[in-house]
């Protein structure tokens, strides 16, 4: 069974990898429905992502209720750093939900596009 932790690390390079096979255009990356289909997997992926964030703050919560947790820094007194992390991890949920909105408009808008004849370009697209 893999572990939470491991699951995260292959999440962080399944991203590396992506970003380094979309830097050029090629075989797997050449047409629009190639896009389509990377957009609509990062949209479940960050569909999924809300759900693995409230686990996290739960498991937070429930190991500081338990009376499971202490601070060892020293800099902040248990309960704040409680409190602020499952802050911050609710306004991560929060701008994933709305990624996720995101990537699904973007995955919509794209599928009714194709590639015309030669479609290789050596131009800087807009942005």
């Amino acid at each position: 069974m893999t572990t939470p932790m491991q699951a995260a690390s292959d999440i962080a390079a399944a991203v590396r990898n992506l970003n380094h096979s979309t830097l050029k255009q090629g075989e797997g990356w050449e047409y629009p429905g190639d896009a389509y289909s990377v957009i609509g997997s990062l949209a479940t992926g960050a569909h999924g992502l809300t759900q693995a964030l409230e686990q996290v703050s739960r498991l937070l919560y429930d190991l500081h209720k338990e009376g499971q947790l202490v601070s060892v820094d020293g800099a902040q007194e248990t309960d704040n750093q409680v409190v602020s992390a499952r802050g911050s991890l609710r306004m991560a949920r929060e701008r994933t939900d709305a990624l996720s909105a995101l990537l699904r408009d973007a995955h919509t808008a794209m599928s009714g596009l194709a590639a015309l004849g030669n479609h290789t370009t050596t131009q800087e697209p807009p942005r």
